[in-house]
């Protein structure tokens, strides 16, 4: 998760939305971490007796774990959400809660996440994925629409945690955020639960080769959606350098105008040397007008020509 940076604890509004997502952090944290130590003991129960099953559903995790793709550099999306609802098909909860874990912890160090962010990640995964787990368990007699509410359950919480991390963060509302960020991924967060389903069948019957069948092919997905959101932003950074150097070219443009204007004043007559002048002088006045709306500050040639004042000549 990302946004948390750009909290400013300075300002008394920066520090208010600190408050909130560190309060937000620690809750989350507090509440994985409760849940996790309640089960710990069938974790180990669960890791003696299937190794190579945790094993295998952890390394699917960490592996679509890898294609995240990056959403407008404040979050990113991925599909290990499938890895997650295949160790709650197959595994007990606080097993695969533990997975939920592994895998944030191991995406935080790749991204090098700052240590709340990696903590909020962690206890995001946990919570979602317990709350899965208890869903399907309770909805087990007829396994497609347990799967299929198991997944949009976890879609929710994990979506709608990030969303209200990035709402505190950023004064913004969840409903923006939401909209902003994720909502054109809804349908892909609601098929998580039946790929997984799909995935734990195949395993089950056919071992490795099925599980990678099922696997492939979000994957190489979300690997086409980070290739194209990289062209994407090169050809937007490129527009973007287009437009810029267009608009200088247009006030470079309007200001050799005026200055042309000046220079054949002298030779028109004094009426027409006025009107010269004063429409020379308006249109600086509107070009270091727009220009300054457009920048922090205006250009030094546009500053040079205004009247200097004072604070006894301004009110």
């Amino acid at each position: 998760m990302t946004g948390l940076s750009r909290i400013e604890p300075s300002s008394a509004l920066g520090s208010t939305r600190d408050d909130r997502v560190t309060t937000l952090v620690v809750t989350s944290a507090i509440v994985a971490s409760a849940v996790l130590v309640a089960v710990v003991r069938s974790v180990v129960e669960t890791v003696a007796q299937q190794p190579g099953r945790v094993a295998t559903l952890l390394a699917l995790t960490l592996v679509l774990q890898l294609f995240s793709v990056r959403v407008y550099g404040r979050g990113s999306v991925s599909v290990s959400a499938i890895g997650m609802l295949a160790s709650v098909f197959l595994v007990d909860t606080g097993t695969a809660m533990a997975i939920a874990v592994v895998a944030a912890l191991a995406h935080s160090i790749r991204r090098r996440a700052q240590p709340h962010k990696a903590i909020f990640d962690g206890a995001n995964f946990a919570i979602s994925t317990a709350t899965a787990s208890v869903v399907f368990q309770a909805a087990d007699g007829w396994r497609p629409g347990a799967a299929v509410l198991a997944g949009c359950v976890f879609a929710a919480l994990n979506n709608g945690l990030l969303c209200l991390a990035m709402s505190l963060a950023e004064g913004s509302s969840w409903r923006t955020i939401w909209l902003e960020r994720f909502h054109w991924a809804r349908f892909h967060f609601a098929l998580f639960g039946p790929v997984a389903l799909g995935a734990t069948i195949a395993y089950q019957k056919t071992g490795l080769a099925g599980l990678a069948a099922f696997a492939l092919p979000p994957a190489l997905m979300m690997l086409s959606v980070h290739q194209y959101l990289e062209r994407t932003t090169a050809a937007v950074d490129e527009i973007r350098q287009a437009n810029l150097k267009l608009r200088r070219a247009h006030r470079d443009t309007i200001a050799a105008l005026s200055r042309s204007m000046e220079a054949k004043a002298p030779y028109r007559s004094p009426v027409g040397s006025a009107s010269v002048a004063r429409s020379s002088r308006r249109s600086r006045s509107a070009l270091c007008f727009t220009t300054s709306a457009r920048s922090a500050s205006p250009s030094r040639s546009c500053a040079s020509r205004r009247p200097s004042t004072t604070a006894s000549g301004t009110s």
